[in-house]
Formats: C-alpha cells, sequence, structure tokens
C-alpha cells in the first residue's frame, strides 16, 4: 500500500485528465469525486476508475465536451447528457434538483446518455447538505439474474438516500446486489477470492472465482426482494427516463443507464430545526439499545464512512497496482509528480 496526501492526489487526477483535455472544471470535480469514493472507504468507485474511464474517452464512448439539453415537464425534468461523463451529468442533474425543490417541496429530475456517474451517495450528499433529504437511484448493465434464473439481465441498480441531522447526515448507499461490480472487479484486479454467496459462475454454481462471477452472475440482496426492486429500477432509469435498460445495456467500466435524483426540502413541509431536534432524539434512541453478542455499538447508516472521511481527511492508502497505474497515465501525459 502507498500512503499519500489527498491534495497530492487530487492533483496527479486533475493533471492527467486535463492532458486529455479536459475542462479545467470538470477535471477538478471527476477528481474530487473519485478521491471521495477513496477517502470514504469505496475503494472500488475511487482512482482505480481513472484509467478505464480515459480508455473510454479513446474510443469516443465519453463526450468530453458536451452540450446538456433539458426538458421540463411539470416538476418532472429529462437531462440528456450527451455522452458526458458521468460524474459531471449527475451534479448537474443534482444541482437542478436541489434549486428546483427549494421554496416548492420537491422536485424529480431524471439524466439519460451519460457515462458511469461513480458513488451515489456523493450526490444524495449534496441534496443534504442543503438541508434537503436526497435520494438517488441509477441502472447498470446486467450483473444480476433474475431469482430461477443463471443469466445475468438486471443491473445492481444503486440506491442512495441522505438525510440531514444537524450533524453528519444518515446515508444510505447500496447496490441491489450481496457485493456491487466494482468490488468483484476490485477483487479480480488484485487476485483476490470472492466470499461465498456473493455471486453464481456461467451454470449456475457458487464461486469465490472474481473471473467466474463476471461471467456467471452476481447475487442480490434478499433475494426476491432484491430483484424485485432491481426490476422496477430497470424501469423507471431504463425505460421512463430513457436510459437503456437489461441486456442492451453493453458491459463496460463506464457503462451507465439512466438516472434518477430527487431533492425534499424539510423546510416546506417541517421547520428544519424542529426536524433536527426531533431526528436526534430518534437517533439516540437508537444508539442506546442494548447491544447484541459480538458488537461493541449500533451504527448509525454512513456513520462509519463519516469516521473514514475524518480519518483520511489528510493521507489515504492507495494500493499498489493502482497507483503504479496512475504513474504510467502521468509519464505517457509528461507530468512529473514529486517525492513531496
Amino acid at each position: 500500500m502507498i500512503k499519500i496526501k489527498v491534495e497530492k492526489l487530487k492533483k496527479i487526477v486533475q493533471e492527467i485528465l486535463r492532458g486529455y483535455d479536459i475542462l479545467p472544471a470538470d477535471a477538478e470535480e471527476i477528481a474530487n469525486h473519485l478521491i471521495k469514493a477513496n477517502i470514504m472507504g469505496m475503494d472500488s468507485h475511487g482512482v482505480m476508475r481513472l484509467p478505464y474511464y480515459l480508455e473510454e474517452v479513446k474510443k469516443g464512448n465519453i463526450n468530453k465536451l458536451p452540450t446538456f439539453k433539458t426538458k421540463r415537464i411539470g416538476d418532472f425534468t429529462i437531462i440528456d447528457g450527451d455522452k458526458g461523463f458521468g460524474q459531471i451529468v449527475a451534479r448537474y442533474a443534482t444541482e437542478h434538483a436541489i434549486t428546483s425543490a427549494k421554496g416548492k417541496g420537491i422536485s424529480v429530475v431524471g439524466a439519460k446518455n451519460l457515462s458511469h456517474v461513480g458513488m451515489l451517495g456523493y450526490y444524495t450528499l449534496m441534496i443534504a447538505e442543503h438541508g434537503m433529504i436526497g435520494f438517488a437511484t441509477t441502472n447498470t448493465d446486467p450483473a444480476i439474474a433474475p431469482v430461477g434464473s443463471r443469466k445475468a439481465a438486471l443491473g445492481t441498480n444503486p440506491i442512495s438516500i441522505a438525510i440531514p441531522t444537524g450533524n453528519s447526515p444518515i446515508l444510505l448507499d447500496m447496490a441491489l446486489s450481496v457485493a456491487s461490480g466494482g468490488k468483484i472487479l476490485f477483487a479480480k484486479k488484485h487476485n483476490e477470492k470472492i466470499p461465498i454467496g456473493w455471486a453464481l459462475d456461467a451454470e449456475g454454481n457458487p464461486t469465490q472465482d472474481p473471473n467466474e462471477a463476471l461471467n456467471g452472475t452476481l447475487l442480490p440482496i434478499g433475494m426476491h426482494k432484491g430483484y424485485g426492486l432491481a426490476l422496477i429500477i430497470d424501469i423507471i432509469c431504463g425505460i421512463l427516463i430513457g436510459g437503456g435498460y437489461g441486456l442492451e445495456l453493453q458491459p463496460g467500466w463506464a457503462s451507465q443507464g439512466g438516472l434518477m435524483v430527487m431533492a425534499i426540502d424539510i423546510e416546506l413541509i417541517k421547520p428544519l430545526k424542529e426536524f433536527y431536534i426531533e431526528i436526534q432524539r430518534y437517533l439516540e434512541i437508537i444508539k442506546g439499545l442494548p447491544t447484541a453478542p459480538g458488537y461493541n455499538r449500533i451504527m448509525i447508516p454512513g456513520e462509519d464512512l463519516f469516521e473514514k472521511i475524518e480519518n483520511n481527511k489528510e493521507d489515504i492508502q492507495l494500493d499498489d497496482e493502482t497507483y503504479k497505474l496512475l504513474l504510467q497515465l502521468a509519464e505517457e501525459g509528461g507530468i512529473k509528480i514529486s517525492d513531496e
């Protein structure tokens, strides 16, 4: 593992992106997003994705200079991202949701024709920072088989919800597979086994080999429950919003279906200060419950992630392979990396 300063890593990633003629503001946003994922311990959505994104830029699958098209229907807005970086399109959609919800109560924004959006919690936390409840979901290329099948036809279709509390927000950020596709790819990249219960091979048998898992199918959380949720999100993000769905989505690191972001303005429903007092009282009750054997405390969703943010705010650990790839990209772009 390599220990590296957060600011140094941001500078390296930004300069690599700018070497591919990515706009400076976009390069900064993508770097911030990827590194925040690393800081929060979500390495499968962090800077390890950068080489694969850039490969898609070379192929023309990601548009460096997109022109967004916005269509508004009542309180629902659909944005065509023109094949832009998912992080840029999704941030634009999130900012639109926040602005539209303010003073109205609720806003729903859909986005299509975009690349991989990264960590969904990034966007819901943006909404929570404005004193609103944030919800986001997206559908991905096929990775989950319907219960009873061994053929992947549904995405891992993650869901994120962030709720402001007056302190650290509550943050739910989860895929509908037992493990995200990114975690399987991370295990493959590092020649690691995966736990039994994460995936099946192409013949429908449990496997610990990430390569067999990628050629087979991931298992949904709660079996039929996760399958049902994944199906519904495919319909909302893929069919309703128009992002594509199921077997028509090509697999790949930059692949993405549609995105839905929703913001709820708490202040219009209940005074924010009153909401915070009540939610803190509720969380105190939850955390004060007796612990079960093997547990020393009860955690609120997202609490562990915010602890990692605090611990990693200055330095983070990168695996050797990812750091070597960054050095290689920097060398190809003529970027010098100091040892400071």
